[in-house]
């Protein structure tokens, strides 16, 4: 078991501690809350204080990466979350190092934004660089300790951070100088503690350096995350090496146009075992992302969706030409990873659902998004996937031969309406650039390399998608912006100044999310549906019905004591956001708690036109409290963010309430349940589209979230 070197109990006395600057009181002790928190012990009931990072256990200071108090067992016991997890014990293995969740030979592997990649592609060779970045950038998967150390996978108390770089000088956002320390840690402090300052560098293909060497190495710290340095420490350190991928924050571009064009696409994705749970999520942001660049319609564009693995699998009933259908196809939750990869069956099942749903004289898109590896040997017999040395030993499911991606190619090109776009990503470090080629119609194909890279190339592969025209037809259709607006099918309507946006919309994907659009007629088991795709559905209490929402149904609360409950929010991070749209049907209520663990609780008060939030419990609470004027006639949309550090912002219709407060240190994680719309006094009003994201949005999410709306209604 992890346990912090620091254990210290605090017990309530009558003498409270008189604390300086910066320190919060634990009982008769004082602590900094960048270092330690002071929470109760759920098992013996008494204040303690902690190691940020870990957190009391009957007595104990246990990792929240890799434990978790279970008060019914009544000791700590491993978290088999996989979104938390401490950094593996390599050090019994000779010559492992770990990344992310497993350990690696580092004499075969190193590791990049988490994923064990092959050395070979690992791009460690002396690079040129610039010594000057074109804008602000962040490192991928990085954050920043209090004393300026910075912390690869964030870990505990780690924080955002970004840089500028300027002739070789790297300043954090805080304005410290980085550095190498005499014992090789690169960290941030102003002054920097040694004179080698001015040595960093970014290649352009977008990784940092260190005197011309992009290679770095990471060791792990017991709590979580790893600590960052140019070479091992000593000897005895069980480091792996890793390279760190700048991701640059610049001004964004105008919003590209949606496409009006009418085309038929299909997205046929790989999801083999080469693909890890981090690159599926970036798949999923991918499809997301693209599909909100397009006008879908029975006269525009209609969107299909394939996923291939052993076999291919049709994630969507023929083309669709709703969006908000194909986001709730292409946002799921991650398939039982494949172990063999049929690229002959995604060619196949993509090409079957366009011929089955052709429209005369529109062009047809295939987007085959893969690396290329395929079991099928190019040098062996045809209908085969999965092979023992030379002997054929099973196709599709083990039973039949499956298509060999060579047949299939053959088919594509008979298609000639049908352009491929090739689109090569890296999955385990080894991308089949060849294939791909072969599998991509003449000049279209794309690569885009990591799959962290997939989002920032959607509007490259939209603006090529975009420009297929019909063969032999003239081409009348262009790239326009849309004007017109579509007419709600609702009553309810939100305030004059929300107006349905037009611009293509990028959503981050939701740790929860009710649309309240389910059949309310045959909910007999109370069941709230959650839309995210990750099955966190909630329990109706009391006399919950459905009304009109801002877009389709929306719940409608009345009286006290009504509520939805979700069973489990451990994997719910300290830095969060909720988003909502409320209707007050035209009367200023009491309250409402719009969310609330045993850590935090956010709460509306409409008759006081106050917003509350309150983290912690009992006499260590923290309350912050925003003034709002709010409409009683129409629907307004609530957004909420806190960060890691406990900056918490409001937002009313996408406009943020004054600046930012602060909750004094972050908001610890609950293990319990979460409530939401919970009426602890009189409340009349309507809940619709009730989101959680796990994580800080920024101003231009919120505003993507309360627009997201407009999707359906265009």
């Amino acid at each position: 078991m992890l346990r912090n070197f620091l254990i210290i109990t605090c017990l309530l006395a009558a003498a409270v501690a008189q604390c300086g600057v910066g320190e919060l009181p634990c009982g008769v002790y004082c602590y900094n809350p960048t270092q330690y928190t002071c929470t109760t012990d759920p098992l013996t009931s008494e204040l303690q204080l902690c190691g940020v990072g870990t957190s009391p256990c009957n007595g104990a200071c246990i990792a929240d990466c890799g434990f978790f108090c279970n008060v019914t067992s009544g000791r700590s016991e491993p978290n088999d979350d996989d979104e938390l997890y401490c950094p593996p014990d390599c050090s019994k293995l000779q010559g492992f190092g770990a990344c992310g969740n497993e350990c690696i030979d580092t004499a075969a592997f190193c590791c990049i934004s988490e994923v064990k990649t092959e050395l070979a592609s690992c791009p460690f060779s002396q690079t040129p660089s610039s010594d000057t970045a074109k804008c602000p950038f962040k490192l991928d998967s990085t954050g920043q300790l209090w004393d300026g150390q910075l912390r690869l996978s964030f870990g505990p108390g780690a924080g955002p951070v970004s840089f500028n770089l300027t002739n070789g000088e790297l300043i954090d956002n805080r304005g410290q100088s980085c550095y190498i320390s005499e014992g090789f840690q690169v960290q941030c402090n102003s002054p920097a503690q040694t004179t080698d300052v001015s040595n960093f560098g970014v290649t352009s293909t977008g990784y940092l350096t260190y005197n011309g060497s992009t290679q770095f190495f990471q060791c792990p710290v017991g709590t979580g995350g790893y600590n960052f340095f140019s070479q091992p420490p000593t000897e005895d350190d069980v480091c792996t090496p890793v390279a760190i991928p700048v991701v640059y924050d610049c001004p964004p571009p105008p919003s590209p146009p949606i496409c009006t064009t009418a085309v038929d696409i299909v997205v046929v994705v790989d999801m083999s075992g080469s693909v890890s749970n981090k690159q599926f999520r970036h798949i999923t942001e991918f499809t997301l992302n693209f599909a909100s660049q397009f006008d879908f319609g029975a006269q525009s564009g209609r969107m299909g969706l394939v996923w291939f693995g052993n076999a291919a699998t049709t994630k969507t009933n023929g083309l669709l030409t709703d969006r908000a259908q194909f986001y709730r196809a292409a946002n799921v939750t991650r398939p039982s990873q494949a172990q063999s990869s049929c690229l002959g069956c995604g060619l196949d099942v993509g090409l079957k659902m366009l011929k089955q749903n052709a429209r005369a004289g529109v062009p047809q898109v295939m987007l085959v998004l893969s690396d290329g590896q395929n079991n099928v040997p190019q040098n062996t017999a045809r209908g085969c996937w999965k092979w023992n040395g030379r002997t054929c030993i099973g196709g599709s499911a083990g039973v039949l031969p499956a298509p060999n991606w060579r047949d299939e190619v053959k088919e594509l090109r008979a298609s000639s309406d049908l352009t491929v776009f090739g689109i090569g990503v890296v999955a385990d470090g080894n991308l089949q650039e060849g294939i791909m080629r072969k599998v991509a119609s003449p000049k279209s194909y794309i690569c885009v390399g990591q799959y962290e890279k997939l989002v920032s190339a959607v509007n490259r592969i939209k603006d090529a998608t975009c420009a297929v025209k019909p063969n032999n037809t003239a081409a009348t259709s262009q790239v326009v912006v849309k004007t017109t607006q579509a007419t709600p099918s609702t009553t309810r309507t939100p305030s004059p100044s929300k107006v349905c946006t037009t611009r293509p919309i990028s959503l981050p994907l939701p740790w929860l999310y009710f649309s309240f659009d389910f059949d309310w007629t045959s909910t007999s088991s109370k069941t709230c549906k959650d839309n995210s795709g990750n099955n966190r559905h909630g329990t109706l209490s009391g006399a919950i019905s459905a009304t009109t929402g801002i877009w389709k149904q929306a719940a409608r609360f009345f009286g006290k004591k009504q509520y939805i409950s979700v069973p489990q929010c451990s994997s719910l991070s300290s830095a969060f956001s909720v988003s909502t749209w409320v209707h007050l049907n035209g009367k200023l209520s009491d309250s409402v708690v719009i969310a609330a663990t045993s850590q935090w609780n956010l709460k509306l008060c409409p008759k006081s036109g106050k917003v509350y939030f309150s983290k912690g419990s009992g006499w260590s609470t923290k309350t912050l409290t925003w003034n709002v004027a709010l409409s009683t006639s129409s629907f307004f949309h609530l957004s909420f963010t806190v960060n890691e550090s406990g900056q918490a912002t409001l937002y009313v219709d996408g406009v943020s309430v004054g600046s930012s407060k602060s909750c004094g240190s972050r908001v610890d994680r609950s293990s319990g349940s979460l409530w939401l719309c919970y009426q602890d006094e009189s409340f009349e009003g309507v809940f619709d589209d009730l989101f959680i994201f796990n994580k800080c949005l920024s101003k231009t999410e919120v505003e993507n979230v309360r627009d997201s709306y407009c999707v359906g209604k265009q």
